[in-house]
């Protein structure tokens, strides 16, 4: 009796776990509100790097390198052709590793300006940023994780976002009518949207505003939306998780192994930013990323700017900042 009691609970247990999980995938695609210029820059960010010849060097980090690399400077200073991968630091730190050994080849280099933030994340507890990204328009990031975070995953989504979100799908056609930019476009549609859409000369987060090597455009000046002093009262470098270097010297060993080489290098940040306790940190997460024989190139301070380089965030160089950075990293680039 009580063998089948156990038998009927693991059963019921398992048949429940089945129609969650199958609740949890019905509410992907539902043209709810997210990031969708991520998706198509992505695709485009790819056919890019896919088009260079090898050897070549990859920028890959969220929007500080995304607004911050010249990367025609660049490719001129190293002599090497130069795509920019970075997108948003949003995306979690095993995603934007994976977007860029995707297209890296054997002699290709890999440069990681890595947000402070990547450091002191932990890529394995998803953001609700992550979760509703992911849901909207990055369902493929959630099936490419192993069994165990997917478990973890769907427990990181509340019981109610997800009911509202599968209520949400009754919605989905008027959405996408009202929104035509939330539509899950194929790579050849946002591949001919690009080459044949006119570009506008004013500054938006699109892919339509990314040049042919992945740089964000029409960035000079400062927008005239962003407060730098209200930025600068929010910033704060928190210490190193250990599954982070973990993560970076499992990547790094993976890549060495293929001839593709890494480098970690910094984001650029205003001067008036760092206090001291954020420098003391920054140069204790050197040490660590150092002490496991990780690349690193330069120190956290060749990348600190004044306030004037800087478009609409403490990340986001202008078109003058960009250059100044470039130049610098150019220099600090092994030969």
């Amino acid at each position: 009796m009580a063998k089948k009691y156990l038998i009927y609970c693991l059963a019921s247990l398992i048949a429940l776990s089945g129609l969650y999980y199958a609740l949890f995938i019905l509410q992907f695609d539902n043209g709810t509100s997210a990031e969708y210029w991520i998706y198509k820059e992505m695709i485009l960010k790819k056919q890019f790097a896919e088009q260079i010849k090898t050897p070549k060097i990859i920028i890959i980090s969220g929007s500080n390198a995304l607004f911050g690399v010249d990367s025609h400077l660049l490719a001129a200073k190293s002599h090497k052709p130069v795509v920019n991968l970075a997108i948003h630091a949003g995306l979690p730190l095993d995603d934007i590793l994976n977007f860029a050994t995707e297209v890296a080849d054997r002699s290709d280099v890999i440069i990681l300006p890595l947000e402070w933030e990547y450091y002191s994340g932990n890529f394995l507890h998803p953001s609700e940023w992550t979760i509703q990204q992911v849901v909207a328009w990055n369902k493929a990031y959630f099936y490419a994780l192993p069994w165990f975070r997917k478990i973890y995953f769907i427990q990181s989504e509340s019981l109610g976002d997800l009911m509202n979100n599968i209520a949400a799908r009754r919605h989905t056609k008027h959405k996408l009518q009202k929104y035509p930019e939330r539509r899950i476009l194929s790579k050849a549609e946002v591949l001919k949207d690009y080459f044949t859409t006119p570009h506008s000369s004013q500054f938006a987060f699109s892919y339509f505003n990314t040049n042919e090597a992945g740089d964000m455009l029409n960035t000079c000046g400062k927008a005239d939306y962003f407060d730098i002093d209200k930025a600068r009262a929010y910033f704060a470098v928190l210490p190193l998780q250990q599954i982070t270097l973990l993560k970076l010297k499992m990547v790094a060993n993976q890549l060495s192994k293929k001839g593709i080489k890494m480098i970690i290098t910094f984001p650029s940040l205003p001067k008036s930013f760092i206090k001291t306790s954020d420098l003391e940190i920054m140069h204790q997460i050197v040490n660590q990323l150092q002490r496991y024989h990780l690349n690193v190139m330069g120190q956290p301070e060749d990348y600190f700017f004044e306030d004037h380089y800087f478009y609409n965030s403490n990340y986001h160089l202008n078109c003058a900042g960009r250059n100044k950075r470039t130049l610098i990293m150019a220099k600090q680039m092994p030969l």
